[in-house]
């Protein structure tokens, strides 16, 4: 038995339509029912379909409708229905993840405030079911109701919401292509709370046909109306309705329905990986299995952690990996590693003469890459792994700490890096007149085992602010400890990994 409280499941069904209800029951907590609107009539084979299941299962509530009216007036019928206060949303023929209704119930029962929980989205071929693309949508109320201002917040048919909050605030009205995203629009504007989880919680069906029918003059209109009702709502200015509606005519009514289908499929749903990202993936595969085997705490940072949120993936033009480490965690990682002989091996600061990094890398033996340092450094293609550092109690103590280290690591730097074309004269300079210091006066070696000394000065898990200390934004590295915290789950190409908490 569930100690969750009984919800309901909302989806509506309709002449061409094949319920995927099996997945919905058979999730590991089940529903207390599934209100199956039946919108107009429906082909006799799917009828025997709709009456055999519902007889099989006796959670399957059908509610016939007379007459086709659409999804909106579909599901203000079927909500009317529902018995209980938390109605999850899905479409007939999505299938659900198993653990789908028990991440949300969790989460309500975590944060009963919670108004609107959606979640991430696998779509998947429709015929083959073979992976497409991952779709995210932004996770914490503030940000949903800044993406709200452009575009729909939430994969509807992942919601898990209310009944009370969206009968107070109207139920879905009939808005053509548009009635779930004037649903949020109305909720936001009455300051419900709204969240999504960052993780897949359901595998989407999808064509090539879904992508191409993304325009023309009826999508149009229905968007510059629900534009016009952000407008209307104070939730957008006119400036921000009129750029929204500029955008929009030029994607949905200038642009041909052939190449707005190639930008969907071929750019958004086919990226191809450069060979050095892809042995990237895989090395960042191996470290995050390896993490979670070992209880070992990490977070995406940098352009890695940017990649995760805007491109569920590589920033297109990247390529690294960047990630950090709790120090505690950090030097596990090392001893963990330390004798290792496989593919991947760990190099730390001290370990070979030629290597000055203050931050550990994890390198991939079976390829060769060259840095452009001083030492002209030969190994493989890499990792950058940071230990992340405590720094004090508030932000004047942290950034205060920090310039007691800056300018030891400022010299290194300058010290072992190359000089690089297309770098500003002054830094190249720089370079230039710390690599004159002889080496009797500055050793190297010895300069970065202080540094490294000096950035584990405080522990991380004890002080409420802290930094990748050896980080190349320096003074802006430093944050509230807090928005590291718990690590989230973000999609990133075709896995997770674990990344700080959305503020």
């Amino acid at each position: 038995m569930s100690n969750y409280e009984p919800f309901s499941v909302l989806m509506s069904v309709y002449a061409k339509d094949r319920p995927a209800w099996v997945r919905v029951l058979d999730n590991t907590v089940k529903p207390a029912e599934v209100v199956t609107v039946i919108d107009g009539p429906i082909p006799a084979e799917l009828q025997a379909i709709l009456t055999e299941f519902s007889a099989k299962y006796p959670q399957i509530k059908l509610c016939p409708l007379a007459k086709n009216g659409g999804l909106g007036p579909a599901l203000a019928h079927g909500i009317q229905q529902c018995s209980h206060e938390l109605v999850a949303r899905m479409d007939a023929d999505d299938i659900s993840r198993p653990d789908r209704f028990e991440k949300q119930l969790a989460y309500f029962t975590a944060h009963p405030d919670t108004a609107v929980l959606g979640g991430q989205i696998q779509e998947i071929d429709g015929e083959s079911l073979a992976p497409v693309a991952v779709r995210s949508v932004p996770q914490t109320d503030g940000e949903i109701k800044q993406y709200l201002k452009t575009r729909s917040p939430f994969n509807h048919m992942t919601v898990m919401y209310r009944k009370s909050a969206v009968l107070s605030v109207g139920n879905y009205m009939p808005f053509h292509l548009v009635e779930d995203y004037y649903l949020w629009a109305r909720m936001a504007a009455k300051d419900f709370i709204m969240a999504s989880l960052p993780d897949i919680v359901l595998n989407a069906r999808v064509d090539s046909a879904l992508y191409g029918r993304r325009g023309g003059w009826k999508y149009f209109k229905s968007n510059l109306a629900m534009s016009q009702k952000l407008w209307e709502l104070k939730l957008i200015s006119w400036p921000t309705h009129i750029f929204n509606m500029c955008v929009r005519f030029c994607v949905q009514v200038l642009m041909p329905t052939r190449v707005r289908s190639y930008f969907y499929i071929e750019v958004n749903m086919n990226k191809k990986l450069s060979p050095l990202q892809t042995k990237l993936l895989e090395m960042l595969k191996w470290f995050h299995e390896f993490c979670e085997t070992n209880h070992l705490r990490y977070y995406a940072i940098g352009g890695t952690m940017l990649g995760a949120v805007r491109h569920q993936g590589f920033i297109p033009w990247d390529d690294d990996i960047d990630v950090g480490m709790p120090r505690k965690d950090y030097k596990r990682l090392q001893a963990l590693l330390a004798h290792h002989a496989g593919r991947y091996i760990l190099e730390t600061p001290g370990e070979n003469p030629d290597f000055f990094y203050p931050f550990a890398k994890l390198y991939d033996t079976t390829t060769t890459l060259v840095e452009n340092t001083k030492y002209q450094i030969k190994r493989g293609v890499y990792l950058d792994i940071f230990p992340l550092d405590g720094l004090g109690n508030s932000a004047e103590e942290a950034q205060r700490n920090f310039s007691h280290l800056a300018w030891k690591l400022n010299l290194l730097i300058a010290r072992t890096t190359g000089i690089r074309k297309g770098r500003k004269f002054l830094k190249n300079l720089s370079v230039y007149v710390a690599r004159c210091i002889p080496n009797f006066i500055v050793d190297n070696q010895k300069l970065l085992q202080r540094v490294v000394q000096e950035c584990q000065k405080y522990d991380f898990d004890q002080y409420d602010f802290g930094a990748n200390t050896v980080g190349v934004a320096r003074m802006k590295e430093i944050v509230p400890r807090v928005v590291f915290g718990k690590p989230m789950l973000y999609p990133f190409e075709d896995i997770y990994i674990w990344g700080g908490r959305s503020r």
